[in-house]
């Protein structure tokens, strides 16, 4: 369809360059109702100083000089809207469609209203080119409506040229609706892409309320434990010291006893009541060193196993954190 946009383009071209020459201009002029244009057909068949029989006034209250002053003026921007049409020619021959935009624009500009129809698929040509070249989406639409204007100017009995503009029409509007398409495609993506990480930013959420529950909890049970550790061993120091006691009192009973045994006249009934104490205190002794032996070892242990869970449990966790950034650096 490129080469019939520029095809048409041409032949448009050819078209406005015997319709804006001055003899065209004068020629035709007279015959487009509705025109602003006054022609100057009356400048080339009266000299400028020539009076007219309307050089008093015109049915519109200007005198015959103004008047003509007004041809002249129409003329001279025909001439400006000609040679700024050729420039935009020469540029889009050699690829510059910005350029040629710029000119014909102008030249549209300058143009009468009756007469700007002559434009409209020159410029949809070049704004068309122009989207191929940069992908401005603006160049497009107004592609669309200069072939839009076109085809509405061309008559009815034109059938070739009415065909070729629609389907000029037709491959711009299906490349709108491709365009229309990725946008749609690229705000799913987006929105797809917002939603996957808002549901990530909410596991995230989940994830470290319950690391920071399982930490707690670590906390909870290694304090206790090391209280239950502590305590254990505090007691086993106690009862050690009671068989320290113990075992002092048993001592000091027995020499107590050997030094009534040395005695000439011993009393036998002193030495009956040394008996019983001592063996209470030796029991004592014995008993509270093996259960304060016990108490100790249990607690020591019930501290380090505690410690050493907690130094792993802080590893793991550690380990974890590190993995869930590495994994969030790969998948963003």
């Amino acid at each position: 369809m490129k080469w019939m946009s520029s095809s048409f383009a041409i032949i448009s071209f050819a078209i406005i360059i015997v319709m804006l020459a001055p003899g065209a201009v004068a020629s035709a002029a007279p015959t487009i109702e509705g025109c602003v244009l006054t022609t100057s057909v009356a400048l080339e068949a009266a000299p400028a100083d020539e009076a007219t029989p309307d050089d008093e006034a015109t049915p519109e209250g200007e005198s015959a000089s103004e008047l003509e002053l007004k041809k002249q003026r129409e003329v001279e921007l025909l001439m400006r809207a000609r040679e700024l049409f050729g420039q935009g020619q020469a540029k889009f021959e050699v690829g510059d469609h910005p350029g040629a935009i710029e000119s014909w624009q102008e030249a549209y500009d300058l143009l009468p209203l009756c007469k700007r129809s002559q434009l409209f698929a020159p410029l949809g040509s070049a704004y068309w080119s122009a989207y191929h070249g940069s992908g401005n989406e603006e160049h497009l639409q107004r592609a669309k409506t200069m072939y839009t204007y076109n085809l509405d100017s061309i008559g009815v009995n034109n059938q070739q040229a009415r065909a070729d503009t629609q389907a000029q029409l037709a491959e711009i509007e299906a490349e709108l609706r491709r365009r229309e398409a990725e946008r749609l495609e690229q705000a799913r993506r987006k929105a797809a892409a917002e939603a996957l990480a808002a549901e990530r930013a909410r596991q995230q959420q989940r994830e470290q309320a319950e690391r920071k529950a399982r930490a707690q909890a670590e906390r909870r049970r290694f304090r206790l434990s090391m209280i239950l550790g502590g305590s254990s061993a505090g007691l086993g120091v106690v009862s050690l010291s009671m068989m320290t006691a113990g075992l002092a009192l048993g001592a000091r009973v027995e020499r107590d006893g050997e030094t009534l045994a040395l005695d000439p006249n011993p009393r036998r009934h002193e030495l009956r009541d040394l008996i019983g104490p001592g063996t209470t205190y030796n029991r004592l002794a014995w008993a509270s060193g093996a259960a304060g032996g016990v108490l100790v070892v249990s607690g020591l242990t019930v501290m380090v196993v505690s410690l050493v869970q907690h130094r792993r449990f802080e590893t793991r966790t550690q380990e974890r954190v590190t993995a869930s950034v590495r994994g969030l650096e790969v998948r963003f």
